[in-house]
């Protein structure tokens, strides 16, 4: 199955390293597809990425699924803002 996310995101996602512009670029690709809630998980000892996903954004809460090395659990609900605006033809007039 392909990704939904853009390739030029999936070596950062790949190598673990997701920095706060490849999340944003995650998260627009997300709206831009009405997807309107994104779910993530991380495991303590990422203190990085656990302050990242609380300065942009997301909130903890339960766990939605039984991953063994995951302590945390995020949420983030996407407004329109997130989405970039669609490209329109050129009208002609």
């Amino acid at each position: 199955m392909p990704s939904p996310w853009p390739a030029a995101s999936e070596a950062n996602v790949a190598s673990g390293s997701v920095d706060a512009t490849t999340l944003a670029d995650l998260e627009a690709h997300a709206a831009a597809n009405r997807i309107r809630t994104l779910r993530l998980e991380t495991n303590r000892a990422l203190d990085e990425a656990i302050g990242l996903y609380r300065a942009v954004g997301y909130h903890e809460v339960l766990a939605f699924n039984d991953e063994p090395y995951a302590d945390y659990w995020f949420e983030k609900t996407l407004d329109r803002s997130t989405a970039p605006a669609p490209n329109l033809p050129d009208r002609e007039h």
